[in-house]
């Protein structure tokens, strides 16, 4: 798809002006920013024999500006000669929710330009509107009627860029009649196909030239082994049921869900999602250490053991299935390393490679489901399929963003990683596994519930702060923490699974695999961290190198 005349191209301030120019030019780029009459003159000469654009800004970044010094400003560039421009409603008006001013300032721009020839393109911030959905929307409809040329996601220089499920919002009530512009945080071809898919007619960005390159070979991407691991979990799906089924037909007390360190964290995303889907099964999430030394008094011979171990040779994991076997428990668990300690003591064993999440959703809502209390499960599991090719894409489209993010922060002193509901126990995995184990950073993994009760008395401008968002019932948690720490913070990344298409995935069930698609995302800040730090994730210092 040819895009760069779709493109509003951001100077590079490296390049002095002419520079600036040339690169337009060379690749066909939409539209060019000037900003003084001596620039217009200049562009204008040079650009006679193209179709390339120039356009001004008004009140940009800031939309700090009165509606009659806006408009004196407009008439400065009409006489300029300027036919585009684009501009930021006042922020205050915007911040305020005073629909009655935005709307008036956005009515009298509109006059002006239509009198004058002009296309406006109206900036609206919203990622400061994030959690004020209702806003977005009543703005979105203030635009409908006025019908400005464009309304703009953002200015791409606040602490968020566009937001493709804005412009999903924004394009489900514009329609046809006012065009959209995204600006901010697109810095991939895929990215830039994503939105444009999602509505955007044009994209300013100041990446542009790498966008229609194309800089799409991705570092380090095994697409392949991506696809086959993930198809790997879905066709493992059938042989779990049947050691569910089978236990069930046999009857048990309760399900004990056994694992330490990324283990437990893996059990705990799809424990807090049962919760979320009304789980009234007698199901524990235990720690197989805490197991060992603290016992559990529902624990019984007729209790089920769920376990996982990629290796195989998790000691405490071991420990805790001879302890089940001594009451004489059941226990079924899932490896990739075949003939192996916990491979060879199960009850019931399950092997792939590349399909623990897949082990730990069937277990759970296969229980769930033969209790009556999961009815969906044969939609979800239907729809699961279509997860390899799916997730393929939210590699490639997470890319950039975790790039940009390891590029920025992977020398942080301390990052805090801020989740909620089945994404929390993502959070404490991803910092206590790759990034300090991994990578020997410090971090410190919190609740968005806990967020407000200590943490946020220490957050200043120069913290680095990891927003990990998904789709559950806890996303409003998530929204409270993101409006307030953008307010003190400058270092906010917000990752969310929102964000990521699934085309193969009913709405219904997004929450539900948040973890999968937020895992799969976090598995190029791997390769990114990794690469900058010159730090391989499997170098240890301690850990299986020393006895303790």
């Amino acid at each position: 798809m040819k895009i760069n005349n779709k493109l509003d191209y951001i100077r590079d301030e490296r390049d002095d002006f002419d520079t600036y120019l040339d690169k337009a030019v060379h690749y066909g780029f939409r539209c060019i920013f000037a900003r003084s009459k001596k620039e217009y003159d200049y562009a204008k000469k040079k650009l006679e024999n193209t179709s390339c654009i120039i356009a001004g800004a008004i009140d940009f970044p800031e939309g700090i500006m009165s509606l009659e010094e806006k408009l004196t400003a407009f008439e400065n560039y009409a006489d300029i000669g300027f036919h585009e421009i684009d501009y930021v409603l006042n922020q205050r008006n915007i911040e305020n929710g005073n629909l009655k001013k935005i709307e008036e300032e956005m009515d009298a721009i509109h006059k002006f330009c239509v009198k004058h020839d002009i296309r406006e393109k109206v900036i609206v911030e919203m990622c400061k509107l994030d959690g004020r959905d209702d806003l977005k929307r009543e703005i979105c409809l203030i635009a409908k009627k006025i019908k400005p040329a464009f309304l703009k996601t953002s200015t791409g220089r606040s602490f968020k860029g566009a937001d493709i499920n804005d412009v999903r919002m924004m394009k489900s009530i514009l329609g046809d009649d006012v065009k959209i512009k995204a600006s901010g945080g697109i810095r991939t071809y895929q990215q830039a196909i994503q939105f444009f898919n999602a509505g955007v007619s044009v994209i300013g960005a100041s990446g542009a030239i790498k966008i229609i390159e194309g800089e799409n070979i991705m570092f380090n991407f095994d697409e392949k082994k991506v696809y086959t691991d993930h198809l790997n979990g879905v066709n493992m799906i059938p042989q779990v049921e049947k050691v569910v089924d089978k236990i069930c037909e046999d009857g048990y007390k309760n399900i004990f869900l056994v694992g330490i360190g990324g283990t437990l964290l893996y059990a705990g995303q799809i424990f807090h999602t049962a919760r979320q889907l009304g789980c009234s099964l007698p199901l524990y999430l235990t720690n197989a250490t805490d197991f060992l030394y603290e016992g559990d008094a529902n624990f019984t011979k007729d209790s089920v053991v769920v376990v996982a171990s990629l290796s195989g040779h998790t000691v405490e994991v071991e420990q805790a299935i001879d302890k089940a076997h001594e009451v004489g428990a059941r226990v079924i668990g899932y490896v990739e390393v075949v003939d192996t300690p916990i491979a060879n003591k199960v009850d019931e064993l399950v092997t792939t490679v590349g399909g623990e999440y897949y082990w730990w959703y069937t277990v759970v809502l296969r229980f769930m489901k033969n209790a009556g209390q999961f009815d969906k499960y044969d939609e979800l599991v239907s729809d699961m399929q279509n997860l390899p090719k799916d997730i393929v894409q939210v590699y490639k489209d997470a890319d950039a963003q975790m790039k940009e993010y390891a590029d920025k922060y992977c020398d942080s002193p301390l990052t805090y990683l801020v989740a909620s509901g089945n994404l929390e126990d993502w959070a404490h995995c991803y910092g206590m596994c790759i990034m300090e184990e991994m990578q020997w950073m410090r971090t410190r993994p919190i609740s968005a519930a806990n967020f407000f009760h200590g943490l946020l008395e220490v957050i200043e401008r120069d913290t680095t702060v990891l927003l990990i968002k998904g789709e559950d019932k806890t996303r409003p948690e998530m929204d409270r923490v993101e409006n307030f720490v953008g307010k003190i913070c400058a270092n906010v990344t917000t990752i969310d699974t929102k964000n990521f298409e699934l085309p193969g995935i009913r709405d219904e069930f997004r929450g539900i695999l948040s973890p999968i698609v937020m895992r799969s995302a976090f598995m190029r800040l791997n390769v990114h961290l990794e690469h900058n730090r010159r730090h391989p994730l499997d170098i240890r210092r301690y850990y299986k190198c020393l006895d303790y």
